[in-house]
């Protein structure tokens, strides 16, 4: 004789689980779609801000002067081909 009092069995239907289903399936998918839109512009703007520090590397690099690059050890010829490069190009 037991004394705990047994759950009432109940039928699972399918048909009440499957909405739900259905709508978590939409929510995850959306997720992982907003996860590679955030994904793709964080790596655009990692891309920016790299170009941007080109610039401002190259446009600092033009103001040394020829006894600065002696010093460091670089011609002004090298310094020429750097400054004119586009941002975009390393």
């Amino acid at each position: 004789m037991s004394f705990v009092k047994a759950a009432p069995q109940q039928d699972i239907d399918p048909n009440k689980w499957l909405p739900m289903e259905m709508a978590m399936s939409a929510l995850t998918s959306r997720f992982v779609t907003n996860f590679h839109v955030l994904d793709g512009l964080s790596r655009i703007a990692q891309t920016l801000e790299v170009w941007r520090e080109r610039a401002r590397s190259r446009h600092e690099l033009a103001q040394w002067s020829e006894r600065e690059l002696h010093d460091i050890g670089v011609s002004a010829a090298s310094v020429a081909d750097e400054i004119n490069k586009p941002f975009w190009r390393a």
